[in-house]
């Protein structure tokens, strides 16, 4: 027997116009308004506000430009979950309408659906917030979805569902833009198993049951084709490295159809009939598996969205790449990144409590709120950090810029009437080894206080006239006072680059310096003075000396500890520590 089909898959788009909320306007209102109070709008989508009752030039802005922009002609896009006010400032006057951005969501009033052949059911599809919408059924030759005679109300619309020959079968409706987040299944039983011929049959044309495949790295997924004779079907795939495809007849008018993924990308299967090309059907195809979110690799993956990212980090000397979707946590991100090379790093976001990479760095912690819980955000700092710089990763990670805070960048104003301040900063640069100038900013509201501003700024204009010693630099430091200091230097072979550090010519905190390479290296010099203890890996060649000794600009004896290595003669030892207590500086092994 042959398994019943019909000729044509139907996949239909409709487009559902986006819900607006009127504001109800009092007929003693000004002339000149927006066309719109408050709307919900789709993240992805746009809409466009227009101002009336005026030829004069409108200037849109934004309160939130991580939840919606807006051009110079109104048109208005969404960008992130949340509501905002999108400003117009006309004729003296500053009208704004609120934007909700939502996500789509896509609900139905049934999900399992049994039918007999040639029986119908209409399904109840509410969609909110989402403007385009299609179905699409695994096999066609089971059940016909289609929106024949629909009309969309409000948010919902009725999906006809037609048992086509006995089988099951899956339905999906789903946000067009967004067909891997904003979907539902209705799964379809169609009859007890017989199978009945359709009059309307044409065994002369080819039919597959898959309009796209989607398969794992090293798996293979299986669909019927349908042809009067299968022994003159044949198949291959338009790129041979990314996947194979095989048919097998498996009874009269029907073959088996198997798609084997071999590496993470996309390419095309088509099927055709031999001798007759144009009777044929091309089928996309992706492979997954070498393409998995989170996951590091050696070349850039193939993304499963066209809303993914793909991430390039460096590890060593080695680039290394990372898919992201569209969703990511840049704190989360920043953890496995370092996790996998070994090393945090400065000014950067995440979600665990970082490791010192020296003694002298702090930690500082915000709460942020995700998936409506409260969760804990770590940033590693250096001894004198910049609190702007903190205050940028803050504000670029959630979104929000606060009044009074100091920035390196230009901060998103949070509402029209808002001002930026600006003024120049100079300072000791750690990278460069100069000093350099640079742009400083506040966000103010209308009718800020100047004299607390004023002082915000001159408190940031002193406590960043840093002193450069015992600073970290990854360049040779061009510009100093050799009067003042010298220059010491050491390699970090984990990195594969020099370091350099200014060290005072008098009174040199010989622990400190030592402190900040060990930051550095990760590695203890044997015979150098630390304030922390080293760890010992080998007793049999690393022991600790612990000891006092009074430290340059300090008040107090401090404790300190030496490595020593134990097999060298007492003599070798003795000098050593007596080195290491008065300040002669050993060479820095490489790490």
């Amino acid at each position: 027997m042959i398994k019943n089909f019909f000729k044509s898959f139907l996949s239909t788009m409709l487009a559902l116009m986006m819900v607006v909320s009127l504001a109800v306007v009092p007929s003693s209102a000004a002339t000149i308004k927006l066309n719109y109070s408050s709307f919900k709008l789709t993240k992805g989508y746009s809409a466009t506000l227009k101002v009336s009752g005026t030829s004069s030039t409108v200037t849109w802005s934004t309160g939130d430009k991580s939840i919606a922009t807006v051009s110079s002609k109104g048109k208005v896009v969404g960008k992130g979950l949340g509501s905002t006010y999108i400003y117009a400032k006309v004729a003296g006057k500053t009208l704004k309408c609120k934007v909700n951005v939502v996500a789509g969501k896509i609900t139905v009033n049934k999900s399992d659906v049994t039918l007999d052949k040639g029986e119908s059911v209409k399904v109840k599809v509410k969609a909110v917030g989402t403007h385009t919408i299609s179905v699409a059924s695994t096999d066609k030759n089971v059940v016909k979805a289609s929106w024949n005679g629909a009309k969309f109300d409000g948010n919902y619309i009725y999906l006809t569902l037609k048992a086509v020959n006995d089988g099951t079968a899956r339905v999906k409706i789903y946000a067009k833009k967004y067909p891997s987040t904003v979907y539902k299944y209705v799964d379809v039983t169609v009859g007890d198993g017989d199978v009945i011929v359709d009059d309307d049959y044409d065994d002369s044309k080819l039919y597959a049951a898959a309009t796209n495949v989607k398969v794992e790295q090293g798996k293979t997924i299986s669909f019927n084709v349908y042809y009067k004779d299968t022994s003159k079907l044949r198949a291959y795939a338009s790129n041979a490295d990314i996947a194979m495809i095989t048919l097998k007849p498996t009874s009269d008018g029907v073959a088996s159809a198997t798609v084997t993924g071999l590496k993470g990308g996309t390419t095309n299967v088509m099927i055709y009939v031999s001798g007759d090309v144009s009777n044929q059907v091309i089928i996309p195809v992706t492979v997954g598996g070498a393409a998995e979110y989170y996951k590091v690799s050696d070349t850039a993956p193939a993304k499963l969205a066209v809303t993914d990212k793909v991430l390039q980090f460096n590890s060593g000397n080695q680039v290394k790449y990372m898919l992201l979707p569209a969703d990511y946590d840049m704190a989360n991100v920043n953890q496995l990144i370092a996790e996998y090379i070994g090393t945090y790093q400065y000014y950067t976001l995440y979600i665990k409590n970082p490791l010192k990479k020296a003694v002298t760095d702090t930690i500082t912690t915000i709460n942020v709120i995700r998936n409506n819980t409260v969760e804990i955000r770590y940033i590693l700092l250096q001894e004198n950090y910049d609190q702007a710089k903190v205050n940028d990763i803050v504000a670029e990670y959630t979104g929000a810029y606060e009044y009074y805070n100091v920035y390196t960048k230009s901060p998103v104003k949070r509402a029209a009437t808002d001002s930026v301040l600006q003024w120049k900063l100079t300072a000791y640069d750690n990278a460069s080894g100069k000093y350099v100038t640079t742009d400083r900013y506040m966000l103010v509201p209308i009718n800020y206080d100047t004299a607390k501003a004023d002082l915000i700024i001159e408190k940031d204009k002193g406590e960043n006239s840093k002193d450069e010693a015992y600073v970290v630099l990854t360049e040779f430091p061009s510009n100093y006072n050799k009067q003042v200091y010298e220059v010491f230097s050491w390699k970090n072979s984990r990195e594969n680059k020099n370091k350099y550090m200014l060290l005072p010519l008098t009174n040199c905190n010989f622990v400190k310096r030592n402190d900040v390479i060990y930051g550095d290296t990760g590695v203890y010099c044997y015979y150098n003075a630390y304030s922390t203890k080293p760890t010992i890996d080998d007793p049999k060649t690393e022991e600790v000396v612990t000891t006092t000794i009074q430290v340059p600009g300090e008040t107090r004896a401090k404790t300190v500890y030496i490595l020593i290595n134990p097999s060298d003669t007492a003599e070798v030892r003795q000098a050593g520590i007596n080195d290491a207590l008065s300040g002669v500086y050993c060479t820095i092994p490489q790490t």
